[in-house]
C-alpha cells in the first residue's frame, strides 16, 4: 500500500515547474477561505476508491475551518490531497507542520505528506503509525535536503485505511523560517489544464492501414516536440491533452499532403523557435546518437521536414517540464501523470500510454541498440495492440509485452498489474521451484525456518529434487511457451528464473501435478495456499539472523552479500586477511553496497572496473561516455585467491559488484550467466496507474565490452545439477574450494 500512496503523491505533484503565466502565491494552508474542497490548486486522489474530501466548519483546531478526509467505500486503500508549489529556494532543511485529529482509523494510518521534487525526499508519517482515535495534536515532517536542487514541493495529507481524519493549520518552513511567496516560481500553464481529466472522448479502434501509418508518424512527432520544443519543455502546454485536441482533425485528413499541412500548423501554433546558440553538435564519440531517420522515411513534405529540423536546431537546453537530471546525472521523468481515475483507460489514453513509453525509450534508454527488434518498428506494431485491448487485463498484458521488447530485466510492470496477478493465480504452492538442467525442480519450501521443510515435504507429497513435468495435464514446456511474453527479461536465464515460481500458481485451491523422483514417475494433488499463509520469498531464501561471513573447509573465508552489513566489512578484512582464499557469494542482491569498501581489499593499485554512459537531455537520444568506476587499494590487501559465485539471481547492483571484484589481483568468477541488467533504474507512470522502470544508464567494462543482456560471464561455468539439489550440495562452493586448493598447491 505504501507504493500505491507514493504513486498517488506523484500524481498529485506534477513535479517540476518551468515557465507559465500565474503569479506564484502561497495557498491557504489553514483552509479558512474555502467553502468546499478541493479548492483551486488542490488535487485529491482516491475519490474513485470511496474517499471523500470536504471543508468542516464544526471541527477545527484554530480559526473556523479544517479539511477532512473520510472513507465511505467498501474496500479501503488510500486517499490523499496535495498542493504543488514551484520552488526557487536555498536551504538544507524543509519542514511541514500541521494539526491532525483522527476518528476510527483502522487497517491503516494517517499522516501529513511532504514531497520534494524531483526525487529529492519524501515522507508521509507512515512510520509513526498514527491510527485509532486521537484528539488534535501537532505533528511535523522534517527533511534534510539541498533545496537549491529542488524544483517543487507537494504538501498535503493522507488517510490509509478506514475512518476519518481532520487536518488544520499547515505550515511550511525552510531552515526553520516560514516559506514566503518570493521563494516560489510561477506555476506552469500545463498544470492548470484539466479538460480531459475524465477521458479523451476519442474512439480509435479498428483503424485502417493508412490511419495506422499516420498514427505511427504522429507518435514520433508528438514525442519529438515533447522533448525538443522550447515552449512544450517550458510547461506552456499539457502535452498529453494537446494530443487529444489535435487528434480529431488529424484523423480526418484525406491524404498525406493534408496530413503534413496539419502537422506544420500544429508546430506553428506552439510559438516561434529561435536557433539555439548554446546547443552543441552531437559528439561522434557518443555510444548512442539521436535517431531522426524517420524525418525522411514517411515521405514527408519539405516544409514539414524543415519545421522539424528548425525545432531541433532551437531545442530546449537544460531541465524541462518533462525531463531533468539529478546531481548524479540520473534522468528523471517529471509530470508523467498516471491517471489513477482510469482503471481501464479509454482509446485515447491507451494510445497516449504507447506514445509515452515509445518516446521515453527512443530518447532516454541507453540500450536501445541491443533490442531484438529495430525500436523504430515497434511503435506501428503496438498501435493496434494497445487500441485493441478490450479490458484491463488485456491492457496490462499488452503493456508487459511492450516492456519485454526492451530485453531489460529492469523493465517490468512493478505496479498496476493486479489483473495479471489474478490471472497467474491467487493460490500459491508450498514449494519454491527453479529451472535446473532445463527442468522445473523443487529446490526449497516456502517455510519460515529450514527445520520445517521436512514437515512441509510430508504434507505436500513432494521432496527437494523432484522434477515437475506436467501441471493439470499440460506439459511444463508448453506452459512456459505460453507465458514467455509476459515476463520481460534481458536473457533467457533471468526470464526462466522469474517464470518458474509462478508456474504452480492457480486460482484453484488444488492442482494435479506429475513429477519424476529419481527414475520413477508420480502424480499428486497438490494443495495450494493464499500467499499470506506461506513464507513466500523472491529468488532465494534470505538467511535470517545469520552472520554474513564464516570460515569453511578449515581456512577459507565465505561471505554472502545477502546479509552483509556495513560494519561487517572491516571484520571480514581482519578475519580473512591470511586465509587461503575467500569465496564471495553474489547469487543474491547485496544487503548493503560493498563494491568499493570490500573491493578495495582485493587490489594492490588503482584499478578501473567499469565505465558509464549518460543521457544528454540537451540533445535527446545521445548517450555519451562519462566517468570511470575505480577501486583504490586498502591499507592492507588480500594476497590469496578470491572466488566470486554468480548465477541468474545476480542482477543490477549485484552484477556491478561482481565487475568490481573481477578487477581484483587474483579473482575467479564461478557459476553461470547473470541477469544482464546492470546500472541504476529510472521509473515513470503510464495511464491507468501503471508503474514501470528501465535501466537508466549504460554500464560497460573499461574496454567498452557490453554487460547488458550479456551479464557477467564466469571464468568457470558451473551450474547446479538435479542430483546436487537432491543431495543438498552446493556445487558452486565445491568448485570454489577446488580452485582455491589448486592455486594453493601450485604455490607450494
Amino acid at each position: 500500500m505504501e507504493k500505491n500512496i507514493r504513486i498517488m503523491v506523484l500524481l498529485l505533484s506534477l513535479l517540476a515547474a518551468f515557465g507559465g503565466m500565474a503569479k506564484p502565491r502561497l495557498p491557504d494552508l489553514d483552509f479558512e477561505t474555502y467553502d468546499k474542497f478541493p479548492s483551486s490548486g488542490w488535487r485529491v486522489s482516491g475519490g474513485e476508491a470511496g474517499y471523500s474530501f470536504s471543508v468542516d466548519d464544526k471541527v477545527f483546531q484554530r480559526g473556523q475551518r479544517s479539511v477532512s478526509v473520510e472513507f465511505k467505500g467498501s474496500k479501503p486503500n488510500a486517499g490523499s490531497f496535495g498542493y504543488w508549489l514551484a520552488l526557487q529556494a536555498k536551504g538544507q532543511n524543509i519542514k511541514l507542520r500541521g494539526a491532525v485529529k483522527t476518528e476510527g482509523i483502522t487497517d491503516g494510518w494517517v499522516g501529513l505528506m511532504l514531497n520534494v521534487h524531483p526525487d529529492q525526499a519524501f515522507s508521509n508519517m507512515r512510520e509513526q503509525k498514527l491510527f485509532g482515535d486521537n484528539d488534535w495534536r501537532d505533528f511535523e515532517i522534517s527533511l534534510d535536503v539541498e533545496l537549491k536542487n529542488a524544483s517543487a514541493i507537494t504538501v498535503g495529507g493522507v488517510l490509509s485505511g478506514n475512518g476519518k481524519v481532520w487536518f488544520d493549520d499547515l505550515q511550511i518552513l525552510i531552515d526553520d523560517k516560514p516559506l514566503t511567496s518570493s521563494q516560489l516560481r510561477e506555476t506552469p500553464r500545463a498544470y492548470k489544464d484539466d479538460e480531459f481529466d475524465s477521458g479523451s472522448m476519442l474512439v480509435l479502434s479498428g483503424v485502417d492501414e493508412a490511419t495506422l501509418i499516420n498514427l505511427d508518424l504522429l507518435g514520433r512527432v508528438w514525442g519529438f516536440l515533447k522533448y525538443h520544443h522550447p515552449n512544450v519543455g517550458g510547461g506552456d502546454y499539457n502535452w498529453d491533452y494537446e494530443l487529444f485536441r489535435f487528434l480529431p482533425d488529424y484523423l480526418s485528413v484525406v491524404d498525406v499532403q493534408e496530413r503534413d499541412k496539419s502537422l506544420v500548423g500544429w508546430i506553428d501554433r506552439l510559438g516561434k523557435v529561435t536557433p539555439c546558440i548554446d546547443c552543441k553538435v552531437t559528439n561522434q564519440e557518443s555510444v548512442l546518437k539521436p535517431d531522426h531517420r524517420w524525418f525522411y522515411e514517411f515521405g514527408l513534405s519539405k516544409e514539414l521536414i524543415k519545421k522539424l529540423n528548425s525545432v531541433y536546431e532551437g531545442r530546449r537546453q537544460g531541465a524541462s517540464f518533462y525531463v531533468t537530471t539529478n546531481s548524479r546525472r540520473r534522468v528523471i521523468f517529471s509530470n508523467e501523470k498516471a491517471y489513477s481515475n482510469m482503471p481501464y483507460p479509454d482509446d485515447g489514453f491507451r494510445l497516449l500510454a504507447l506514445y509515452r513509453y515509445w518516446n521515453l525509450v527512443q530518447y532516454f534508454f541507453p540500450y536501445k541498440h541491443l533490442t531484438d527488434k529495430e525500436w523504430s518498428s515497434v511503435l506501428a506494431e503496438y498501435i493496434p495492440l494497445f487500441l485493441g485491448a478490450k479490458n484491463r487485463l488485456d491492457y496490462e498484458k499488452v503493456a508487459l509485452s511492450l516492456m519485454g521488447e526492451l530485453k531489460d530485466t529492469h523493465a517490468n510492470l512493478w505496479a498496476g498489474r493486479g489483473e495479471v496477478e489474478k490471472m497467474r493465480g491467487e493460490f500459491y504452492p508450498p514449494v519454491f521451484t527453479r529451472f535446473v538442467e532445463g527442468e522445473l525442480v523443487v529446490v526449497d519450501f516456502y517455510t519460515e525456518n529450514k527445520r520445517d521443510i521436512s514437515d512441509m515435504s510430508r504434507l505436500s507429497g513432494l521432496s527437494i529434487g523432484d522434477v515437475i513435468t506436467e501441471i493439470d495435464g499440460v506439459a511444463v514446456e508448453e506452459l512456459v511457451r505460453d507465458k514467455l511474453r509476459y515476463y520481460p527479461a534481458s536473457n533467457e536465464a533471468s526470464r526462466l528464473r522469474d517464470i518458474a515460481p509462478d508456474l504452480l500458481r492457480s486460482n484453484k485451491a488444488k492442482i494435479d501435478i506429475s513429477f519424476r523422483r529419481d527414475k520413477l514417475m508420480g502424480n499428486t494433488s497438490l494443495k495450494l495456499f493464499k500467499k499470506e499463509e506461506l513464507h513466500v520469498f523472491q529468488l532465494y531464501r534470505k538467511p535470517k539472523g545469520e552472520k554474513s561471513y564464516e570460515t569453511i573447509d578449515g581456512d577459507i573465508g565465505y561471505v554472502t552479500l545477502a546479509t552483509i552489513e556495513k560494519k561487517d566489512v572491516d571484520s571480514i578484512k581482519n578475519q580473512f586477511k591470511d586465509a587461503a582464499g575467500i569465496i564471495i557469494d553474489i547469487r543474491n542482491y547485496p544487503n548493503t553496497p560493498s563494491m568499493y569498501s570490500l573491493g578495495s581489499f582485493f587490489v594492490e593499485d588503482k584499478r578501473a572496473f567499469a565505465k558509464f554512459t549518460y543521457p544528454n537531455i540537451n540533445n535527446p537520444g545521445e548517450f555519451g561516455v562519462g566517468n570511470v568506476a575505480v577501486l583504490k587499494p586498502s591499507e592492507v590487501t588480500f594476497k590469496g585467491k578470491l572466488v566470486v559465485l554468480v548465477n541468474e539471481n545476480t542482477q543490477s547492483q549485484a552484477e556491478f559488484t561482481a565487475m568490481a571484484f573481477r578487477a581484483g589481483r587474483d579473482t575467479a568468477i564461478i557459476g553461470s550467466k547473470t541477469s544482464g541488467a546492470d546500472g541504476n533504474i529510472v521509473s515513470f507512470a503510464l495511464p491507468g496507474l501503471l508503474r514501470t522502470t528501465f535501466s537508466g544508464l549504460g554500464v560497460y567494462y573499461p574496454d567498452g565490452g557490453e554487460t547488458q543482456r550479456v551479464g557477467i560471464i564466469p571464468d568457470f561455468e558451473v551450474k547446479q545439477t538435479i542430483e546436487g539439489v537432491k543431495e543438498g550440495r552446493d556445487e558452486l562452493v565445491e568448485k570454489a574450494i577446488e580452485v582455491i586448493r589448486t592455486r594453493e598447491a601450485a604455490i607450494k
